[in-house]
């Protein structure tokens, strides 16, 4: 069995002082930081980098690994090469596995899948948010909620191309304030608006009681291995 794939977001805001720095300065700060996380991505699968479009951050990472404790020598060697000049906004910690209202036979395990999207080139902006579901999602009869799920999972799937939106649907509880993290790649975000409005329509978002922060971020770089 693969070992699973454990996903960390970290999003950051730049102090006051940051911007105080002239370019230069900025420019040889970061220049360290993309050195550091070169050397990181050796031992992690995957590391990407965005700028923040939205207010609720200014930079976000998105790191996937095998092993969850690289991400607490990540988030505090990328403080130690930002010299202060920065400080987290949002965080979370989850896993990708395959989804419990999909039949193994009908879909290779999202490991597999996660891993098959990672290694395409990256899509232009990345879209994340954590979810949370109401307590009485959970006490309805299993059958009932895979129906549910499934017809959400039908629309998805009808309304979008895997070259234009990438979806993946990580796992939280017990380890964040939230049960899932949901991260899209993007390539137009008129296209991801339109999507989402109309999943609006599915039943399954009766149960859904939390969908924020939402973090989007346009791609800026991506470390291998």
């Amino acid at each position: 069995m693969d070992s699973p794939l454990y996903i960390y977001i970290l999003a950051m805001h730049f102090s006051p002082g940051w911007w105080g720095l002239d370019r230069d300065q900025r420019s040889s700060i970061s220049a360290n930081v993309d050195d550091y996380i070169a050397r990181f991505s050796s031992d992690a699968v995957e590391v990407r980098s965005y700028r923040s479009i939205l207010d609720n951050a200014d930079v976000i990472y998105w790191v996937v690994a095998t092993d969850p404790s690289l991400f607490a020598s990540f988030k505090y060697r990328v403080f130690e090469e930002y010299k202060g000049y920065i400080f987290p906004s949002f965080s979370s910690l989850s896993i990708y596995r395959q989804s419990p209202y999909v039949s193994q036979s009908s879909e290779s395990s999202r490991s597999d899948h996660m891993s098959i999207y990672l290694n395409m080139e990256p899509l232009r902006y990345l879209v994340a948010y954590p979810m949370k579901k109401h307590p009485e999602w959970y006490l309805l009869p299993y059958g009932e909620r895979r129906e549910i799920m499934g017809e959400h999972i039908k629309m998805a799937r009808e309304l979008s191309d895997p070259s234009v939106i990438r979806s993946y649907t990580t796992y939280s509880f017990g380890v964040s304030d939230h049960e899932f993290m949901v991260i899209y790649e993007v390539a137009d975000l008129a296209s991801w608006i339109d999507v989402t409005w109309k999943l609006r329509e599915a039943r399954a978002r009766k149960w859904v009681v939390k969908e924020e922060p939402i973090l989007v971020g346009e791609f800026i770089r991506r470390w291998r291995r």
